[in-house]
């Protein structure tokens, strides 16, 4: 394990990072397309059996079929049944918290030598964002790649920032710089309000290998969503970013979440029969 950890910062550090943008592409798209040919779905067994995947029978092929075409047609799985949710504010998504913070006490990320914040991942105001909580949610090859809604509110704006799409594995960087990637890589930034008027910030990564981020149909600024609605999904392998105007309890790093499970404040404390908050 420690040998394949080291082969693969070899590879990132000092050969993929410092590959052109269009040479990251152009090798993405080439595997993706290796993961769409029927002949890729031999490797599913060893893959469920590799992770210990127990729950694929809460989903289904993302092509709707009765069994997966294909490898992606795996990694794309859907929810059998729609996400309901029990709580106002829900984890979006399957995955590792890597990273949580508040975002006026982050210490700066150095990006070519120059330090860079946080809240640059998401090209927002800090001014508006300060008070937010920050979390860094990496999603491994094993985990259901589709992202949820994390509350009900409108969506006010969405904006997609290119990039690089370097490697997201944690463990592939320093803790104090595992956000690194998050800064540079190609990403996409959905800002919602909720039914307190609060401001959330929800940025999806692309990593390695990832040639579409893709929302759907109905993400478009400016319409409502519920809690546990499917915003999108990664068609490989991906990171979530979120901001929230609450206090978030703090969770150990690389804590395992899923989507639809109670996000916890320290300072908030929700009534939902009077739709008050303290």
């Amino acid at each position: 394990m420690k040998l394949l950890t080291h082969m693969q910062k070899t590879f990132s550090f000092f050969i993929w990072k410092k590959s052109p943008v269009f040479f990251q592409q152009i090798i993405g798209q080439f595997l993706m397309s290796l993961g769409k040919i029927r002949i890729s779905k031999i490797i599913l067994k060893s893959f469920v059996k590799r992770y210990n995947l127990s729950n694929l029978h809460l989903y289904k092929p993302a092509s709707g079929t009765t069994d997966y075409k294909s490898f992606h047609d795996f990694f794309t799985r859907s929810l059998k049944n729609p996400l309901t949710a029990a709580y106002p504010f829900i984890w979006p998504c399957e995955g590792q918290i890597c990273e949580m913070t508040k975002v006026n006490e982050n210490k700066a990320i150095f990006v070519k030598k120059q330090p860079q914040k946080i809240i640059q991942i998401l090209n927002c105001d800090y001014e508006l964002f300060k008070n937010h909580s920050f979390v860094n949610i990496f999603l491994h090859n094993n985990h259901y790649h589709r992202i949820h809604s994390p509350i009900s509110g409108t969506i006010c704006e969405i904006k997609k920032i290119p990039g690089r799409f370097d490697f997201l594995r944690p463990w592939l960087y320093k803790k104090s710089e595992v956000s690194y990637p998050a800064l540079v890589n190609e990403r996409v930034v959905i800002s919602m309000t909720d039914s307190y008027n609060k401001i959330w910030v929800l940025c999806l990564v692309a990593g390695m290998g990832v040639g579409n981020i893709l929302l759907e149909p109905l993400i478009k600024v400016g319409s409502s969503i519920s809690v546990g609605e499917e915003v999108a999904h990664f068609e490989m392998g991906s990171t979530v970013c979120l901001l929230a105007p609450y206090d978030l309890e703090n969770q150990g790093y690389l804590a395992h979440i899923q989507p639809g499970e109670e996000m916890i404040f320290r300072s908030v404390s929700t009534d939902l029969h009077s739709g008050t908050l303290s």
